[in-house]
């Protein structure tokens, strides 16, 4: 077996993986540097199934590690947005669209204190909504919420929100066109990569295997899976697994409401097209992608709970995916000690999406030995 040469192979194609080698392939000597990304098809991927929400970055300086990836992060991903709209043709539907966040209980109210009084340390904007307010500015949201025991409404201008989906199209297209070669894996593919650490070299038990200076795992909730078959001794190295969340998707004829609106973990996102995203729920059930009468249920009941207007329209989807948490819920982005040719980019959980950007400037100076931006230590997968 021949294998193919690669300077850079990265493993998997969600948020973390496309956006490390789109910040590689437009940044690369084309002359010297070649990628590629195995796309391992594997089931239940995270970042296809997202919200897209993206909170307000933090406005003041800041020595936490993950608010400085976050800043790092939504402080550039317009920017990456307006530029791959460019590249590609293809609007992933970036806006500024704010968010309410409503306290229906004791426990939600305390906690939305407790966002107030970090909104206001780090300088994002916030103001409390009164009802004749909401009745005047939100008449959709009036009509059709139900808010009879709301405690509290609380509103951030500066939520956004994109269609992950589509930046993912978008991420993948300009990849292509700046050389990036893909390779498509199906599940059973995927699931037996093997690695040699002599060779620097990849198989799946076929005729094709690729050889690569340097590999990035960035396969989500598989990671930990593939890990534990590369690398002999894994202690002190975290570990990823999954959490599944499930979503409803509804169809109205237009937007009813500009907003996020944000229940403690769950939310409605309405899309510019009148769709609005229902989400989510989280469970532990392994590597289970599959959807369930169960969380529909929970879901539907959520929404009579909160929006029951919403209920007069279809729901014409519902989907699954499989969240990549950590032990410390802090992500793994680093090298694999004592494998120098092994890198690591995983275990975001909720925040894929609004951390990948910053994600991908950081591993993309770490891959060429070049000081990352951000001061990742806290981020070593052995820790």
């Amino acid at each position: 077996m021949t294998a193919q040469h690669a300077t850079f192979g990265i493993i998997g194609a969600g948020a973390i993986g496309l956006s490390i080698a789109y910040q590689l392939a437009k940044t690369r000597d084309s002359a010297r540097e070649s990628i590629v990304v195995l796309d391992a098809q594997l089931p239940g991927a995270a970042s296809w199934a997202g919200a897209g929400i993206l909170p307000p970055p933090v406005q003041t300086p800041t020595t936490d590690p993950l608010e400085a990836l976050q800043q790092l992060s939504l402080q550039q991903l317009p920017e990456w947005s307006r530029e791959l709209l460019e590249r590609t043709g293809i609007d992933n539907q970036y806006q500024r669209c704010g968010g309410f966040y409503l306290a229906m209980s004791t426990g939600e109210q305390a906690a939305l204190a407790g966002l107030q009084s970090f909104w206001k340390i780090a300088g994002i904007e916030t103001h409390v909504v009164i009802a004749e307010q909401w009745q005047h500015d939100q008449p959709w949201l009036a009509q059709h919420a139900s808010l009879e025991t709301c405690r509290r409404i609380v509103a951030v201008p500066g939520e956004a929100q994109l269609r992950n989906p589509r930046h993912l199209q978008a991420l993948r297209l300009a990849c292509t066109q700046l050389g990036v070669q893909f390779v498509a894996l199906d599940s059973s593919a995927a699931q037996r990569l093997a690695l040699d650490p002599t060779t620097h070299s990849v198989s799946w038990g076929s005729q094709e295997s690729w050889r690569c200076d340097r590999w990035l795992l960035a396969a989500g909730s598989w990671t930990s899976q593939l890990l534990q078959r590369w690398v002999p001794d894994l202690r002190g190295v975290g570990s990823v697994f999954p959490v599944k969340g499930e979503m409803l998707l509804f169809k109205l004829p237009t937007r009813p409401f500009q907003s996020i609106i944000n229940v403690g973990t769950r939310y409605f996102v309405p899309r510019q097209d009148g769709h609005v995203l229902v989400g989510s729920t989280e469970q532990e059930v392994g590597f289970d992608g599959t959807t369930s009468t169960a969380a529909r249920d929970d879901l539907l009941s959520f929404t009579r709970q909160t929006l029951p207007g919403l209920l007069d329209w279809p729901v014409v989807q519902q989907w699954a995916g499989l969240r990549p948490a950590s032990f410390d819920h802090t992500p793994l982005m680093g090298a694999i000690p004592g494998h120098p040719n092994l890198w690591v980019a995983s275990g975001h959980f909720r925040s894929g999406l609004q951390w990948s950007v910053g994600t991908a400037l950081c591993l993309a100076a770490l891959l060429r030995d070049q000081p990352p931006p951000l001061d990742l230590r806290v981020f070593q997968p052995r820790r």
